[in-house]
C-alpha cells in the first residue's frame, strides 16, 4: 500500500514537472526582449511537450479508468449548461471573497493597502503589457486552452484518480484544490504572502474538483476553468489595447 502510494505521488510529481516545463517554454515564447529564433524554438518545444503531456496522462488515467476521456459538453441540455454556468458563477464569487480576505489580512499585518493580485497574476499582466500582439495571442492561448486542458487532467483527472477517498466525499476535492493552489505559487519569490496568494487558487481548485467529481465529466471542469481564464484574458487584452493605442 505504501509502495503504491509512493509510486502514485512520484508519477503525479513527474507529470507536474512535465506540464510546468511545457507551460514555461510557451510563456517564454511570449517575452518580446528575447530574439525571434529562440522564442520560436521555445514555442515549438513547448507545444510538443503539451501534446505529449495530454496524450501520456490520458493513457495513464485509462489504466485505472478505461472509459476516461474528454467527452464533449452537451449544451443542448439546458439544465446541465446552466449548472456549469452556476459553477463558474460560484468560482467568481469565491475568488472575489478570497481577494477581499487577502486584502484585509495584508492590511492588518502590514498596515498597507497592497494590490489584490498574486505574484503569478502580476507576472502574467507584465508579460501581456510588454508583449507584441503576436506574443499576446500565444499568451491568451496558453491561458484559455493549455491551462484548462492540462491542469484539469493533472489536478482533477489524475489527482482524484490516485488520491480521492473512497470513504468520504470532500477530502479529495479539498486536497486537489490545495495542490492546485500551491502549484500557482511554488515558482514565485517565496514570502509569507505566498500562502495568501494561494488562497484564491485553492478556492477555484475546490470548485473545479467538485464540478468534476459531481458530474463525472472532466470536460465540465475544463469548461468552468476555460470561462474563468477567458474572463482574465479579456481583462489582459483590454489593458493591452488601452496601453498601445
Amino acid at each position: 500500500m505504501i509502495f503504491q502510494k509512493t509510486k502514485q505521488i512520484l508519477i503525479f510529481l513527474a507529470f507536474l514537472v512535465f506540464y510546468l516545463s511545457g507551460s514555461l517554454l510557451l510563456q517564454t515564447a511570449t517575452v518580446s526582449r528575447i530574439p525571434v529564433l529562440p522564442r520560436a524554438i521555445c514555442f515549438v518545444i513547448g507545444a510538443v511537450l503539451v501534446v505529449l503531456f495530454v496524450w501520456s496522462i490520458i493513457k495513464v488515467i485509462r489504466r485505472r479508468q478505461p472509459d476516461f476521456g474528454i467527452l464533449p459538453i452537451n449544451f443542448r441540455n439546458g439544465r446541465k449548461a446552466l449548472w456549469i454556468l452556476g459553477m463558474w458563477g460560484l468560482a467568481v464569487l469565491l475568488l472575489m471573497i478570497a481577494g477581499m480576505f487577502i486584502g484585509i489580512i495584508r492590511f492588518i499585518i502590514t498596515g498597507k493597502a497592497t494590490p489584490e493580485v498574486s505574484q503569478n497574476q502580476h507576472a502574467i499582466m507584465q508579460m501581456a503589457n510588454n508583449a507584441s500582439w503576436q506574443s499576446l495571442v500565444i499568451l491568451v492561448l496558453v491561458l484559455v486552452v493549455v491551462a484548462p486542458l492540462c491542469e484539469e487532467l493533472l489536478f482533477r483527472g489524475l489527482f482524484l484518480d490516485y488520491f480521492d477517498s473512497h470513504k468520504y466525499w470532500w477530502p479529495g476535492p479539498v486536497a486537489s484544490g490545495i495542490a492546485f493552489g500551491l502549484m500557482h505559487v511554488v515558482l514565485q519569490k517565496w514570502a509569507w504572502t505566498s500562502l495568501l496568494d494561494a488562497v484564491p487558487y485553492i478556492a477555484l481548485g475546490i470548485v473545479l474538483a467538485y464540478t468534476y467529481k459531481h458530474s463525472g465529466r472532466i470536460s465540465n471542469s475544463m469548461a468552468v476553468h476555460f470561462m474563468q481564464n477567458s474572463l482574465s484574458s479579456i481583462y489582459l487584452v483590454a489593458t493591452y489595447v488601452m496601453q498601445h493605442h
